[in-house]
């Protein structure tokens, strides 16, 4: 069974620049959907659990910017 085998899906989205912008891991026996499909086959009511976010600390990349001269000028 999948609460026995304890699996664990993990989820890492980056930018293009590879810099890590969102990291997720969870019990996949402790995901909404398992736990509505497990209370509808039991003939029970799902009651979906309080939401949380996880936020990564990051800082935006450095872009650099040229300036023309004849935008200089003006």
């Amino acid at each position: 069974m999948i609460e026995e085998d304890q699996v664990i899906f993990h989820m890492n989205v980056k930018n293009k620049f590879g810099m890590e912008m969102l990291q997720h891991q969870q019990k996949l026996s402790d995901c909404p959907s398992f736990l509505h499909m497990r209370a509808l086959k039991s003939g029970e009511e799902y009651v979906p659990p309080p939401q949380k976010n996880n936020q990564v600390e990051m800082v935006a990349p450095a872009v650099s910017t040229s300036v023309s001269e004849e935008a200089a000028q003006l």
